[in-house]
């Protein structure tokens, strides 16, 4: 007989939701950077148009990785889910950082803060101990 399964904490669904509602925006942002290399041709510059063919493809992988990663976030995998959110979270830093060195607007810093906290939300919540022992109890071998 099989012991039943841990009740999925608040944290854990909470951050597999912010996951799957950010993979959202970044398949609208990786279609829109798409459809304006289509309806540019890159301004007919050819960097600009590798440029915005990279950021395009890019926003659609991450949203991949980050709607797998909210389903296996909801089954107690949380890997799909840290590693895309760490990353912007650490490259976001690095930019944040010389934007507010450089000449970035006030209304541009609030952007990149907000989103280096929209990233932090879910890490923090999957570091809470009833996320880890929700993880735990989902990768004991009977």
């Amino acid at each position: 007989m099989t012991s039943p399964s841990a009740p999925r904490p608040a944290a854990v669904a909470v951050a597999a939701t912010l996951s799957a509602v950010y993979s959202l925006g970044l398949l609208w942002f990786g279609f829109a950077a798409l459809a304006v290399l289509f309806r540019t041709h890159g301004w007919g510059d050819r960097n600009a148009a590798k440029g915005m063919a990279y950021v395009g493809v890019l926003g659609l992988i991450g949203a991949a990785l980050l709607i797998g990663g909210a389903v296996r976030t909801w089954r107690g995998s949380f890997a799909w889910t840290l590693v895309p959110l760490l990353a912007v979270l650490l490259l976001g830093s690095i930019g944040e950082v010389v934007d507010l060195v450089g000449t970035a607007t006030t209304q541009s810093n609030l952007i990149g803060a907000a989103i280096l906290v929209a990233a932090a939300v879910p890490i923090g919540l999957l570091g809470t101990r009833s996320a880890r022992k929700f993880a735990a109890s989902r990768h004991r071998r009977p």
